[in-house]
């Protein structure tokens, strides 16, 4: 099963992100990647909740999801 926290990232990105130039480039914002982590340990879904979408809320989610992938432990 795919974790819920990856899945929310995931959807917020393919609903929000796909044409942002610099994606997984650009730093997000450190308040908004306390914001992301905040909904992500409450379980509830990104989508809808970074209100408007916009590139700043699309870096950040992709720098979560980058560090999210970090703290894995290697096979």
């Amino acid at each position: 099963a795919v974790p819920i926290v990856l899945r929310s990232m995931v959807d917020y990105l393919v609903a929000n992100s796909l044409d942002t130039a610099g994606l997984f480039i650009e730093s997000g914002d450190p308040n908004l990647l306390s914001t992301i982590q905040d909904y992500l340990d409450a379980g509830l879904p990104l989508v809808n909740r970074l209100s408007p979408p916009n590139d700043m809320a699309s870096y950040s989610v992709a720098e979560m999801l980058l560090q999210f992938f970090e703290v894995l432990p290697e096979a």
